[in-house]
């Protein structure tokens, strides 16, 4: 195992959290409950270019048919976001959002990686309503994010 993912490890160790790997990656999965849904959360390490991605995982996809609108809505919701990305895997309709942090030349502390988790998790479920409006109620992406930035503010 290498530093970052070790690292990692002990932090998650240290907060009491479960969590097992990947098989074949380089990289550490657990569960993790917002307000709005539970979500998977995958700590995937590059240990030679020292990246850590943070991915944070909706555990329903999206259905095909409405992949193109969950675009607009994430292509909406990703601007003006300071800390991470939403992303679709538009093969399967997986949505995710990702945080990730660069530590070549410095070291990765634990309350990095909660920053990493904080933002990842409140971020995704902040939008998380708005995600499952497009995805199964045929709500429009402007529409929904007009009504979650409205409600909390940009």
């Amino acid at each position: 195992m290498g530093k970052i993912l070790g690292t990692v490890e002990q932090y998650l160790v240290t907060e009491g959290w479960n969590y097992e790997p990947v098989s074949g990656r380089n990289a550490l999965q657990c569960g993790i409950k917002g307000q709005n849904s539970d979500y998977r959360m995958f700590f995937d390490v590059d240990e030679e270019a020292e990246l850590l991605l943070l991915f944070v995982v909706i555990q329903a996809n999206t259905p095909e048919g409405r992949r193109s609108a969950l675009s607009e809505f994430i292509i909406r919701a990703n601007w003006g976001l300071r800390v991470g990305n939403f992303e679709l895997d538009l093969r399967d309709g997986e949505v995710r959002y990702k945080v990730s942090i660069d530590v070549e030349g410095g070291q990765l502390m634990p309350k990095m990686i909660e920053n990493m988790i904080g933002a990842g998790v409140s971020t995704l479920d902040r939008y998380f309503p708005g995600i499952m409006a497009v995805s199964y109620a045929g709500e429009g992406a402007e529409s929904a994010i007009t009504q979650i930035e409205q409600a909390e503010g940009p």
